[in-house]
């Protein structure tokens, strides 16, 4: 018989546990002033922005911060929160953490400065919401908009590189094998076997060891180029307002050690120190910042403006205070440089990288666990067999609806998530209004046509020739949720979910050798798995 696990080289046994229902997905949006299509076509006719008269002080700071945020390719979110929270939970904070100091921020290293003991608390507490944390894959639609890689050292070779630079610190790697046993992560355990290796710990939870994964991107092409004067096609024109407020003197009571004449501190006849309270002259000084700015055409039409309010304070106390409490136009240095870096992200496209959580149930829990592997042939076949057993069944059509929007394919996932969202289960929570994504994802599209011109590459989901049957002959469904293991008492493959259906092939004492939809074999405690 041919098994689905024919569709691919590597089969479910040897790819290790997978527990993270979830695809973290980047895609291109407009900016975040283009939100009309009144703003898109005024901007359509924008390919260079120039920086014009800033009103006010600092007006060089103003446009080089505008100029930097405009010309940047590096725009918008590239990672999820719960891409953050996952590798906490997995043991890649600690590892990490332990391993390098690379900001996460500054490199993308999800959980560089993630306490240890946290992540090993929530996994250890055996709830299930931790494990479903995990990363699953990534997976970002080939629409052409954002830049890939070149080929230099990606994030995982930085961690790697840091790794290596702390490999005997022996306490961290024990915590990290701690973690990975309490989710299962046999990947992780053979790493620490191989002599206590932190790089490959490390790397274990990476995501960009997973074969098949979309490279993650590292910036946007731009269609609007900015500079700093010349002719243009819009400007950027702004007015600096300082409000200085009354300024508030005060006295500041401090205990001190008194000291006589030279500057030695005075004791009592029982040679405790002596303590006095002095009064301490102080000025507090308030200054209230407004910087209103806007893009306009040659003609004057403004294509997007925006207004930043702050309020700065300096607290200064002693003799010399008004010698070194800041003016108001050093405090308002950082307020305009900060009004002036928001035109990046207003008017350019930004990544925007959302997590598309998938619906395991009895029936789709194997479909997912193969597009988690990026087996995303054989997963699909799986949901849509399915389907084909009861065209109602809503995980079917929610969990193929979420494997399309990720590779892009928005008008097939569409019709899935609308049929889905008939059923109850998909109407609330964090399952909800997966067609009002796809719709408003079809609107973005239509912004960024007009505004910028851009057009998404055609895309295409990698579906099998055929799918092979799946036999169902003789199979039961599981009743309570199980490890599905690769020997009698061996190393977790995946959990089956109620429901699911398996063969039983032989039983060994408490053991069941099972084979699942797919084809793949594996063994589950069977009293456990057949109540």
């Amino acid at each position: 018989m041919f098994h689905l696990v024919s569709l691919f080289i590597s089969s479910a046994l040897a790819a290790g546990p997978v527990v993270a229902p979830g695809i973290n997905s980047s895609r291109v949006v407009p900016g975040r002033k283009v939100t009309s299509e009144e703003v898109a076509q005024k901007l359509s006719s924008v390919k260079v922005i120039t920086i014009g008269h800033i009103d006010g002080p600092h007006g060089a700071r103003f446009k080089q911060s505008a100029l930097a945020s405009l010309n940047k390719e590096k725009q918008g979110q590239y990672r999820t929160a719960a891409d953050v929270g996952a590798s906490a939970v997995g043991g890649l904070g600690q590892a990490a953490a332990a391993a390098t100091g690379i900001a996460a921020a500054g490199s993308g290293v999800v959980g560089a400065g993630i306490v240890a003991k946290k992540a090993e608390g929530v996994v250890e507490g055996g709830s299930e919401k931790a494990a479903a944390r995990l990363d699953g894959v990534d997976r970002h639609p080939a629409e052409g908009f954002g830049i890939l890689p070149d080929g230099g050292p990606t994030t995982a070779d930085r961690i790697r590189a840091g790794a290596e630079k702390v490999a005997d610190r022996q306490g961290a790697l024990d915590g990290a094998a701690k973690v990975a046993g309490a989710v299962g992560a046999a990947q992780v355990e053979t790493a620490l076997g191989l002599g206590k290796d932190a790089a490959k710990v490390t790397a274990a939870f990476f995501r960009a060891g997973v074969e098949g994964n979309s490279p993650r991107f590292v910036g946007v092409h731009l269609p609007i180029e900015a500079k700093a004067d010349g002719e243009g096609d819009a400007s950027i024109t702004a007015k600096v307002n300082l409000k200085k407020l009354p300024d508030e003197e005060y006295i500041k009571k401090e205990k001190k050690k008194k000291r006589d004449k030279n500057g030695k501190v005075v004791k009592d006849s029982d040679g405790k120190i002596v303590w006095i309270v002095v009064e301490i002259p102080c000025t507090k000084r308030t200054v209230e910042i407004r910087i209103n700015s806007r893009l306009s055409l040659p003609a004057g039409d403004v294509i997007a403006k925006t207004s930043y309010s702050a309020t700065e304070v300096d607290d200064v106390c002693g003799k010399k205070r008004m010698q070194k409490i800041k003016s108001p136009e050093q405090m308002a240095t950082h307020h305009v440089g900060a009004a002036g870096g928001v035109w990046g992200q207003f008017i350019q496209p930004q990544m925007d990288s959302i997590r598309l959580k998938f619906f395991p149930t009895g029936s789709t829990a194997l479909g997912i666990d193969h597009i988690l592997q990026n087996r995303h042939a054989a997963g699909m076949c799986l949901l849509k067999d399915a389907q084909s057993h009861d065209e109602k069944d809503a995980a079917a059509h929610y969990n193929q609806a979420i494997a399309y929007e990720a590779w892009g394919i928005y008008s097939d996932a569409l019709t899935h998530f609308v049929i889905a969202e008939q059923d109850p289960a998909f109407s609330k929570g964090r399952w909800d209004n997966g067609a009002g994504r796809i719709r408003s994802r079809n609107t973005e599209l239509a912004l960024m046509k007009t505004a910028y011109g851009m057009v998404p590459q055609p895309t295409a989901f990698p579906h099998a020739e055929t799918c092979p049957s799946v036999d169902r002959t003789g199979a039961k469904a599981v009743t309570k949720r199980v490890d599905f293991k690769d020997g009698a008492g061996g190393d977790d493959i995946r959990r089956l979910y109620e429901g699911e259906q398996i063969k039983v092939l032989r039983t060994e004492g408490k053991w069941a050798e099972v084979e699942q939809l797919d084809g793949s074999v594996g063994w589950v405690k069977a009293k456990r798995a057949f109540k």
